[in-house]
């Protein structure tokens, strides 16, 4: 996600102020990409309980203290880049694939017009297949396959500018491709359990940051429970709306896309004793009746996710959050993007931008307007006028 936030406001400007056509392709193939490794092949290969992969933020108590790495001869190189999934890939046949397609689509932006540079490209396409099909062979046709199918078809067509996927379905529709903005992805990442029990994006609602200011800090201070009641848009299996529940919110309304992890968390809150609303929502369309109704929106990792498709969500989804919003209501948006703020004063309000990078993430500060790397997050805190 925080490749999509580097490249904020690409996709979803006016056609005219568009990018060219291989360059949105260049987005998807990287984002997609890297959807199929998280999503369909990382869960399965055992990395993830691996003490020196990054974990989900998590809330800070004062009594828990975080286990020592193991040590790094435990897992040798060598056994790193041989070790293979429940499906046969390896881990370094993996990083070549995403690699691969990464300088193709580089090349076909850079040099894309010269005939002879589209025949090399499509010569290295049919390399990369043969290698998929071998695979294939081996493994059988799985998610991981049939997604690295539709990337290179994706690139294929990217040579030819009337193959554009205008939106988030098309691109779906087109080349079967399921990026952090499609409902598809999320809906089969909660049924399949790749998200765990829980997962907090980018920073907990109490994890130390290296500003010296918590996001608990930050909600209380923009947003307190007296303002009225809160939307925890794109919530998805996120512990915050508890967070706010047990700090003194009370009506909270958690709306996500996908079905499975709206009734996983209603029924795991509810026997906890905390009544809170959960909503099956798009966020490019929210109910009529929510108009003017909520004092806060939150949202943590959903913008950023909407940026990895074509951005054909953006804009509808800032407008629903201006809509939903009472008059002077606040919109809390958590990003790894530090440069999006005429982008959100444009549809929601005025906004202020507050760097909010939990300290296992990065040791130095991140500065609001600049690139920064994976580690970086800031809270935008917007208000909509009166």
């Amino acid at each position: 996600l925080s490749f999509v936030a580097e490249t904020p406001g690409a996709m979803a400007k006016k056609k005219k102020d568009a990018p060219s056509n291989t360059l949105r392709y260049v987005a998807y193939a990287g984002i997609a990409a890297a959807a199929v490794f998280l999503n369909f092949w990382l869960p399965q290969s055992g990395l993830l309980d691996d003490a020196s992969t990054p974990k989900p933020a998590k809330k800070a108590t004062p009594t828990t203290t975080a286990k020592p790495p193991k040590p790094a001869a435990e897992k040798p190189k060598a056994a790193e880049e041989t070790k293979k999934d429940s499906k046969g890939w390896k881990i370094g046949e993996q990083q070549d694939f995403i690699g691969e397609l990464i300088k193709l689509t580089q090349r076909l932006e850079t040099d894309g017009d010269s005939p002879q540079v589209k025949a090399e490209i499509n010569a290295e396409l049919v390399s990369i297949e043969k290698r998929v099909d071998e695979a294939a062979k081996k493994s059988g046709e799985d998610k991981t396959v049939e997604q690295q199918r539709a990337l290179i078809e994706m690139i294929r067509s990217a040579m030819n500018d009337g193959q554009f996927a205008e939106d988030d379905k098309e691109l779906e529709e087109k080349f079967g491709l399921h990026t952090y903005s499609s409902a598809t992805f999320w809906e089969d990442s909660y049924k399949q359990g790749n998200y765990g029990d829980e997962y907090e994006w980018y920073v907990g609602y109490q994890s130390p940051t290296v500003e010296g200011i918590t996001l608990q800090d930050l909600l209380k201070k923009s947003m307190p429970p007296e303002s009225g009641a809160s939307l925890m848009l794109g919530c998805g299996n996120s512990p915050l709306g508890g967070d706010l529940y047990d700090d003194g919110w009370r009506d909270i309304t958690n709306a996500d896309i996908s079905e499975t992890v709206i009734n996983t968390m209603k029924d795991r809150f509810e026997s906890a004793g905390k009544p809170m609303k959960w909503v099956v929502a798009d966020c490019t369309s929210l109910s009529e009746d929510w108009a003017g109704g909520y004092g806060s929106v939150v949202e943590k990792g959903l913008m950023d996710a909407l940026f990895s498709g074509t951005g054909s969500a953006v804009e509808p989804t800032l407008k629903e959050v201006h809509r939903v919003l009472k008059p002077g209501g606040t919109f809390v948006s958590v990003t790894h993007a530090g440069n999006r703020k005429d982008l959100l004063e444009r549809h929601v309000g005025t906004c202020e931008v507050q760097p909010l990078t939990a300290k296992d993430k990065k040791k130095k500060k991140a500065r609001p307007g600049e690139k920064e790397d994976s580690g970086a997050v800031f809270a935008y805190v917007c208000t909509k006028g009166t």
